[in-house]
Order: structure tokens, then C-alpha cells, then sequence
């Protein structure tokens, strides 16, 4: 085994002969077989070792032997005591995800402090499989049934590529003593149930059902980053960011079965799941315009594209604006007014300025967000038309329309913000003073 390692970090890379380790050490058999193991292969390590304080007595027993373990080894020891169980509470989190937690926070500042290279933890292929069943149970996608990756920063895994049952041989033959902590035999926490029973099963079908993971995690792997890479591909060709939005053009789609799955590693980066990518897929042979939410995202199908936006919570409030004849300037928003007189203004074509007849203005205004129902007689038409009809024929997608505000007179509107005025209150031949809004920022 040791020369196995020895080869095993060599080909990987892991770490090098003058790097220097910290090792995570609870005084379990596999933590203890690692530092025998890398002292055997001459590494320079530092132990660490956390008390959580979650098993009496038996916890201050575990710290005595692993501070004895590292003098035995002439080795640098850590340790600290930390109250798990009020930090798990204080935060809203099981006792595993605290105990994690508090111990990679603690590797961290003392990798930090120690100017070390590396942690190092003794996670092995049993382990791995563990991870990879639990996540099944979950629901994982390709990247969960890869386990537990061997080298992630600086935190590297290096006794993987070896199981449970090699790790004790190995412990037997170079008698080796070790701690044993009794609440891994406590089937109430899932992943010991995994452990104790359900692997137990799986390995009357097949003993060899822990090497078996190990070449199966090789090929999850390779497939995880063929997905990586193709939408990888997918991302830099086909969406772009565009103000505050991002589109996603469909032109790749060709295979359902496929770009199911990439649909997903795209979506996936703006917080939807895999359920909610299929229906996100399976809305996008409906009309355009159907829209899904999730906790900070939102996805609107358009005509061969997705539109995807951060969620807003805030609604904009009408705002009702009181402009007299003898007032020159008032400010609402980002809508800047004015009244000129009609002889010293020089109309200039703009969707973003509108030149409306003053006369044919009731005060006050109001500016609101468009709503259904809403028409008007667009500039250079003698006819009625509905604001979502406007929108569609102008190819103004469902993000665009939901910011849309419209400025409106006496019941009427008489200008979309940003887009069009309504015929009825253009400027003419006889229009002696011109009342002119400014849309000099985007309206949200």
C-alpha cells in the first residue's frame, strides 16, 4: 500500500516532497494509517485535530491519543475545542454540517497561520461510495455520483483509490492501534445507515462492489467533464449578457435527450434545479412568453431564445406628477419635463424623448407601469391599438414589456416610455407651447 500511494500521488500530482501538509486527524484507523503512511514516505505533515465535545468523555480520550500519536511520530500537533452542538443551533444546521464546517473553517486559518501548502484528509473509496449512494438517494446528477473529488484547491484526498478493507490490512500488519468512535455505529445519521446496512447488502451481491465504484468513478468523472465542456461550448456561442438580463439563444438544440442535461448545467448556475429545467425544456415547445420562477431567477421563453433576469420583489408605484404652465422643469424618476415654446423647439426623431402638444394635456399625469387593457393610437395611425399587440408586433419580449411604464393624461395614455406617443397628442402646425419629457435613463 504504501508504494500504491506512493505511485498514486505521484501520477496525480497531488502534492510534492516539499509541500507542506496538514493532516486532519480524529484518531479513527483511516486518519491514523495516513500519517503512518506519509511519515513512512518521508512527507513533512503538521496534525490537526479537532474536539468537537459531542461524545464526554470519550472526546477528551481522543484528543490525549492523538496528541500522544504525533509526539510518538515527532510530528507538529493542533488542537481545539469547539461547542458544535450551540453552533449547529445558532445556525440553523445539522450537527454533521456544523462539525464540517467548524473543522475546514479551523484548516483554513491554521493553513493560513502555518504558511502550509496542503490539507489533508483520509477519505477512501468506501467513503466515496457512501457519497456517491447518498447523493443518488437525492437525486444527483452526473458530478454527485463522482463522490468525493481527490483534489479540490488546496484540500486533497489521497487515499481514494483505496477501500475500508485495505486500509485495516494495512493497520493489522504494521499493528497499528487507533480510536474507535462508537456513534458510527448509530444508524439514526444516514450516511452510517449507508454503511452498516445497505453497503453490507450490496456486497453479498459483490464483494468487489468498492473496486467496482472506483472504476465506475472514473468513467462519472471523464462523463462530468464532457458535460462541462459542452456547455461550456453551448455558453460562450450562444448567451450573452445584455443589460440586466441574459439570453440564451435555442439555435443549438438537436438532441432532447442531451440538451435536456446541458440545459441544465446552464440553468443550474442561476439556482434551477433539474425538475425545474425539464419544465423550463418542456415549455419551450408553448407559446412564447410562459415564465418560471425560482428563489432569485426568473426564465421567460421567447421566440427561439431564453430570457433570464434576477427576480425583483419591489414594485414601482405610480407616480402622479402636477405640471402648470408657469413651472419650467420638474424632475419624476429618470423622466425629465420641460415646457418650450413650440417656435424655438427642434424636434429630434428619439424613442427616448417625447414632444407632446401641451393644450391637449390634463393634469395631472400619472406614470405607471403599462397594464393590460391598456391601447392607444400609435404616431402615424388613425386607429386603436392594444399595448400587448404594440409589443408583440414590435418583437418586445415579456422582460422588456414587465419594465415598460407609460405616461398617462385624462384616462389616455399618451407616450410609452421609451417607445411611442400616441397620435392624439403629437406635436402640430398649430401647437404653441411643446411639453417635453426626457426619458434620459431606462424607467424601472
Amino acid at each position: 500500500m504504501l508504494r500504491a500511494l506512493d505511485q498514486h500521488i505521484k501520477k496525480e500530482k497531488l502534492f510534492d516532497a516539499t509541500d507542506q501538509l496538514l493532516v486532519g486527524v480524529s484518531g479513527g484507523i483511516d486518519s491514523i494509517v495516513l500519517c503512518h503512511l506519509l511519515s513512512g514516505l518521508s512527507y513533512k505533515f503538521t496534525i490537526a485535530h479537532m474536539n468537537f465535545q459531542l461524545r464526554g468523555n470519550n472526546s477528551v480520550e481522543d484528543e490525549k491519543f492523538t496528541r500522544n500519536f504525533a509526539r510518538n511520530l515527532q510530528v507538529p500537533f493542533w488542537t481545539k475545542r469547539v461547542e458544535t452542538v450551540k453552533y449547529a443551533r445558532e445556525n440553523g444546521i445539522s450537527i454533521q454540517m456544523a462539525a464540517r464546517t467548524l473543522r475546514y473553517g479551523w484548516f483554513e486559518e491554521l493553513t493560513n497561520e502555518l504558511k502550509l501548502d496542503y490539507v489533508i484528509t483520509a477519505h477512501h473509496a468506501d467513503d466515496n461510495l457512501e457519497t456517491a449512494l447518498l447523493n443518488l438517494t437525492k437525486g444527483t446528477g452526473i458530478h454527485g455520483l463522482r463522490g468525493i473529488p481527490s483534489k479540490v484547491k488546496n484540500i486533497v484526498r489521497p487515499l481514494l483509490p483505496f477501500t475500508k478493507s485495505e486500509i485495516e490490512e494495512y493497520a493489522m500488519r504494521n499493528k497499528l492501534i487507533w480510536r474507535e468512535d462508537q456513534s458510527n455505529q448509530d444508524n439514526k445519521y444516514q450516511r452510517n445507515k449507508l454503511r452498516n446496512e445497505v453497503i453490507p447488502e450490496m456486497k453479498e451481491i459483490n464483494p468487489d462492489l468498492s473496486k467496482n465504484f472506483i472504476l465506475s468513478q472514473r468513467r462519472f468523472a471523464g462523463l462530468a467533464e464532457l458535460l462541462d465542456k459542452e456547455a461550456t461550448r453551448i455558453e460562450s456561442h450562444h448567451i450573452r449578457k445584455d443589460g440586466e438580463r441574459w439570453i440564451l439563444d435555442l439555435e443549438w438544440l438537436s438532441n432532447p435527450v442531451i440538451d435536456l442535461v446541458v440545459l441544465h448545467e446552464i440553468l443550474k448556475k442561476f439556482g434551477f434545479g433539474f425538475k425545474e429545467t425539464i419544465q423550463v425544456f418542456e415549455g419551450l415547445e408553448e407559446q412564447p412568453g410562459k415564465e418560471f420562477l425560482n428563489g432569485g431567477f426568473r426564465v421567460v421563453i421567447d421566440r427561439g431564445r431564453i430570457l433570464i433576469t434576477k427576480k425583483s420583489n419591489v414594485e414601482i408605484p405610480s407616480q402622479l406628477i402636477d405640471i402648470n404652465d408657469t413651472e419650467l422643469q420638474t424632475v419624476a424618476g429618470n423622466l425629465k419635463m420641460r415646457i418650450e415654446n413650440a417656435l424655438e423647439v427642434q424636434i429630434v426623431g428619439s424613442a427616448t424623448v417625447a414632444y407632446l402638444d401641451f393644450n391637449t394635456l390634463s393634469f395631472p399625469l400619472t406614470i405607471r407601469k403599462w397594464k393590460k387593457g391598456d391601447h392607444f393610437y400609435p404616431l402615424g395611425m388613425d386607429h386603436r391599438k392594444k399595448l400587448s399587440d404594440f409589443f408583440i408586433d414590435n418583437k418586445i419580449d415579456r422582460i422588456e414589456k414587465d419594465k415598460i411604464h407609460v405616461v398617462e393624461t385624462g384616462g389616455e395614455v399618451c407616450w410609452i416610455v421609451g417607445h411611442r406617443i400616441d397620435e392624439r397628442f403629437k406635436v402640430r402646425t398649430s401647437t404653441q407651447k411643446v411639453f417635453i419629457i426626457d426619458c434620459h435613463q431606462e424607467t424601472k
